[in-house]
């Protein structure tokens, strides 16, 4: 199965991005085979950019431990 994802929310001030994100990743887990296609634009794009960020902080710590 297809399905694509249209995210134009912010991240900020209601759930519904967070809520689609949730919603994508219980069908992957679901069907593996299923392709899921996710397009952010506007304001959603700042949620992509927000996880980037916070994993790049989460690399640096991990070598500092390292």
């Amino acid at each position: 199965m297809n399905t694509l994802f249209v995210l134009n929310d912010p991240p900020y001030g209601s759930e519904r991005c967070y809520n689609a994100l949730r919603l994508a990743h219980a069908l992957s887990k679901s069907d593996p085979k299923a392709a899921i296609t996710i397009f952010l634009m506007a304001d959603a794009v700042v949620a992509a950019q927000a996880l980037a960020r916070r994993r790049v902080l989460e690399a640096m710590a991990f070598r500092r431990r390292g």
